[in-house]
């Protein structure tokens, strides 16, 4: 059986609209409109593609912080910032 994984872009906008992870209004806003866009993009020529936001969320992990108590530990970033740069790079 082969379970399907979900974007850690969608997954966060579902988390925030459900209202598990509390946000401010521009937020939620935010994460409405990709979950609304995944929906009825595709009649307006919008597209969503998981491979390349998850290629711009992976390529942090080959990032390393170079100063201070991070230094040379592998950059992660939090599901916060996934959902900026996978939005970023993954809606065309």
């Amino acid at each position: 059986m082969v379970v399907a994984v979900k974007s850690p872009v969608t997954a966060y906008a579902e988390t925030v609209s459900d209202g598990e992870i509390v946000a401010g209004k521009w937020v939620r806003l935010a994460c409405e409109r990709h979950l609304n866009d995944l929906a009825t993009g595709p009649a307006r020529g919008l597209r969503f593609d998981e491979d390349a936001a998850q290629r711009a969320i992976d390529f942090f992990g080959f990032l390393h912080h170079s100063k201070g108590e991070w230094a040379g530990r592998v950059f992660k970033l939090g599901p916060w910032q996934e959902f900026v740069v996978g939005s970023l790079f993954g809606w065309q």
